[in-house]
């Protein structure tokens, strides 16, 4: 069988097609490209590995954030010093005796802008009906969406829907969402309902 693969940032084979059957999906659908896979695997890592979010914004910036961020800008102009000609800015901070990134210089405008253009390749491609399974779960793995099939029994599914539909006595306790609107469910009564310096709900249960 024909086999053909690239190998992206993070040390992962970039499959594009193997046996007959991918490859009348690749002549099909235009995946992403290898660029723009091996920009997306490289930005995970170094968003993992400074716990950030990477190009993306934010929320409201605390000091501890903004630390993070700025490491992670330091980290990504090493690794694409060309990024809006190299020319990354900080802007000072006079509260907190510190200088935070300049969301605003070239470089972090060019790295969002890239960033962005290889989400819409992504989107693209697995809005594509004809995209089959294993290559869609390979292309969503990527962007960090990991889909585990058949972890509940549809028994088991049922008996969740119920426990949780607004009827149940249950219902009352949960709380919509910030952004999604989405009813959530606070997990334990540890955790606040809220966390100063992001608009992200604490850990819980969404149905």
């Amino acid at each position: 069988k024909p086999h053909a693969s690239r190998v992206g940032a993070a040390g992962r084979p970039f499959s594009t097609c193997i046996g007959k059957n991918h490859q009348a999906v690749h002549d099909m659908v235009k995946l992403p490209s290898h660029e723009d896979r091996s920009f997306v695997a490289a930005l995970n890592e170094l968003s993992k590995e400074h716990s950030a979010a990477a190009f993306g914004d934010p929320g409201r910036l605390v000091i501890g954030k903004a630390r993070r961020q700025l490491a992670f800008a330091s980290a990504a102009w090493m690794r694409w010093p060309n990024l809006g000609d190299g020319d990354l800015r900080t802007v000072p901070v006079e509260e907190w005796h510190m200088s935070k990134v300049d969301t605003a210089c070239p470089f972090w405008i060019a790295g969002r802008q890239q960033y962005l253009d290889a989400l819409a390749s992504y989107l693209d491609t697995l809005r594509a009906p004809e995209l089959q399974g294993e290559l869609r779960r390979e292309l969503l793995g990527e962007l960090g969406v990991h889909l585990v099939e058949d972890a509940l029994t549809e028994e088991e599914e049922r008996e969740l829907a119920a426990y949780w539909a607004p009827e149940n006595p249950v219902f009352p306790f949960g709380a919509m969402e910030r952004i999604s609107g989405r009813r959530w469910f606070n997990y334990g009564p540890v955790l606040p309902r809220a966390t100063q310096g992001t608009t992200k709900s604490t850990l819980t249960v969404i149905p």
